[in-house]
């Protein structure tokens, strides 16, 4: 980033949570309903993103889009944007979707009746450990669905490999998810 970039960056972070303040306080917070808190979700985003527009050039942005699909790794994929970029079938769609929701269900499962308070360090790396595997596990599923070229695709659309910051205690990089499966 260049020196006028980084100056930006206050203002625009402080723009940012006053919109999310905003946001949160007109549009009932935690008594939203579940539509509602979608709606508020995806305006966030927008303003977000118009904010990372606003500092970041064509080229940045779009480093920034091939690292965030490196993070996400193949779930990426259900996102419509990205599906539409790969020109995903509606069956492909659908399959996407099915693997998606199953690995929701499994992972919810799993934290069932978890008491995270009481976990010891060895617990809970071995939980992310699991966690981390079965994230794989579903990655390796949906790319599976995708065609030769579709998965070319997918590759070119991640960009250069990044190798993110380690895990630090309790299991996450420095403000971000698990590593992504690899493809």
């Amino acid at each position: 980033m260049t020196q006028p970039q980084i100056d930006k960056l206050d203002s625009k972070q402080q723009e940012v949570q006053g919109a999310m303040r905003d946001l949160f306080q007109n549009g009932g917070g935690q008594n939203a309903s579940p539509e509602d808190r979608q709606k508020m979700m995806a305006k966030l985003q927008d303003i977000q993103k118009k904010a990372v527009e606003d500092i970041l050039d064509t080229k940045q942005q779009k480093r920034l889009h091939q690292l965030e699909l490196q993070q996400q790794g193949p779930s990426a994929v259900s996102r419509k944007e990205v599906a539409d970029e790969l020109k995903l079938t509606e069956d492909q769609k659908k399959k996407v979707a099915d693997i998606t929701t199953k690995a929701q269900e499994e992972q919810r499962a799993a934290m069932q009746g978890v008491d995270f308070q009481n976990m010891t360090p060895e617990d809970r790396q071995a939980m992310f450990a699991k966690a981390q595997a079965a994230q794989k596990a579903t990655g390796d599923k949906i790319v599976l669905v995708l065609t030769d070229a579709q998965k070319a695709q997918w590759k070119a659309m991640l960009g250069e490999p990044f190798k993110f910051p380690a895990m630090q205690g309790g299991g996450r990089r420095p403000g971000g998810a698990p590593p992504p499966p690899a493809i």
